[in-house]
């Protein structure tokens, strides 16, 4: 895992039980393709994302292939709320 500069805590990424349940529903190969894929381009901040407002809540959203990944950023990292496949309607209104 990579530090944050200046700070003995590493990054997290930290799964609502929602986003968890999602992630438990997947196949274990899958599941860890979505996390290496997401972890690093977190660290690195490639393309793929997008920020999303709703209300007074501000997402962040992470294409990863087929998945749209929604999380907020948290001072150990980030907080994943949803995992969604895309072009689904759950996507849609998520």
């Amino acid at each position: 895992m990579s530090q944050i500069q200046g700070s003995q805590h590493y990054f997290q990424i930290i799964f609502n039980p929602t986003s968890a349940a999602e992630l438990a529903a997947m196949p274990k190969d899958l599941q860890l393709e979505i996390l290496g894929e997401f972890k690093g381009a977190v660290a690195g901040r490639q393309e793929g994302f997008a920020e999303l407002a709703r209300g007074r809540e501000s997402l962040q959203r992470y294409r990863l292939g087929n998945y749209r990944i929604y999380f907020e950023p948290h001072e150990l990292g980030v907080v994943v709320h949803r995992i969604l496949s895309r072009n689904t309607v759950k996507d849609f209104f998520f």
